[in-house]
Parts: C-alpha cells; structure tokens; sequence
C-alpha cells in the first residue's frame, strides 16, 4: 500500500504523507482498544512471547542475523518479534499490546 492508492478516502497524497512522518503511541492504543474489547472484569494475564519469521533478501533491516526458530528447532536467518499480550482467560482470547523487532545483534 502506498499513499497513492488512498485516494478513494478524499484526501490528497499529501496529507497522508505528513500524518504517516508523525509519532504515533501504538502502546497507549492498543491498551486503550483492548480495555474497550475486555472491559474491567474478569481475569486477565499478561504474556510474553518471540515468534521468528523466515526471510530471505538483504532490503530488510536485521535479516542478516540468525535467531532461533522453535518450529524447525535449529537457528535460521530472518527476523524475531517479541510480543506482549493481555490474555483474557475467561474468554480464552489473547490480544496484542506490543509487538517489537529483536535487533540485530551488532557484530564488531
């Protein structure tokens, strides 16, 4: 998706373009939209996690590195996220709060 093919919205490129350079707190969100899905009762956990992505190709930041990949139980070039979710246990449902790439690890 590019600013471009936004157009349908009514808004110039433009104005896409300046609004996507400014800050946005995606934590303060998400806690916010999770708090309206979950609501104030029940139980609820925190939790943490790393997925690992496979990926190939030098145009991605970090993909020179290895990190582990549990599925195929070996070290593999690509990406790692670690993410943190609210779990409602009640509902069985688990939301992501945040969601970060794992640096590389810089080799000197």
């Amino acid at each position: 998706m590019n600013f471009r093919n936004t157009s349908h919205s009514g808004l110039s490129e433009k104005t896409f373009f300046r609004n996507f350079r400014r800050d946005f707190d995606f934590l303060l969100f998400n806690r916010i939209a999770i708090g309206e899905v979950v609501g104030t009762t029940g139980t609820r956990v925190a939790a943490m996690g790393c997925t690992f992505v496979p990926k190939g190709g030098d145009q991605t930041c970090g993909v020179d590195d290895w990190f582990r990949n549990g599925c195929a139980d070996r070290n593999e070039k690509g990406l790692d996220l670690s993410v943190i979710a609210i779990v409602d246990v009640d509902r069985k449902t688990a939301y992501s709060l945040s969601a970060m790439q794992t640096p590389p690890i810089l080799h000197l």
